[in-house]
């Protein structure tokens, strides 16, 4: 296990998506020097007994972080989207309208779709 990749994705998805150390700590409850140390040159590599919750935390599957099992994370990630489309038909027709839109069509839609999602928060 690489955890020079590891430290890389996580780094990437906090950036990424503009998560602190402070953020990332919390939810992990660990102090923020922890997280701090485990991108530092004094780091330890205690951050891999916490994949687990740090894929969590960043809705990622622990084949992301660690590299390894990529196209099967891939695969288990189209499954589980074809399962809820399945599962749910309003989905399926949102699917068919959205093959047949234009690029300026699927922004206005995903930009409605955001705005929905965070009026429910």
């Amino acid at each position: 296990m690489d955890t020079n990749y590891i430290r890389k994705q996580i780094k990437y998805l906090m950036n990424d998506r503009g998560t602190t150390c402070q953020q990332l700590a919390d939810f992990l409850k660990v102090s923020t020097d922890i997280v701090y140390r485990w991108f530092s040159k004094r780091s330890t590599n205690s951050f891999i007994y916490r994949l687990r919750d740090i894929a969590e935390y960043f809705n990622v599957p622990i084949a992301y972080l660690t590299g390894s099992d990529l196209d099967d994370a891939i695969n288990d990630d189209i499954s589980q989207f074809i399962n809820v489309l399945q599962a749910r038909p309003e989905l399926r027709k949102l699917l068919r309208i959205a093959q047949k839109a234009k690029k300026t069509d699927v922004d206005v839609a995903t930009y409605v779709l955001c705005a929905l999602n965070q009026r429910n928060e």
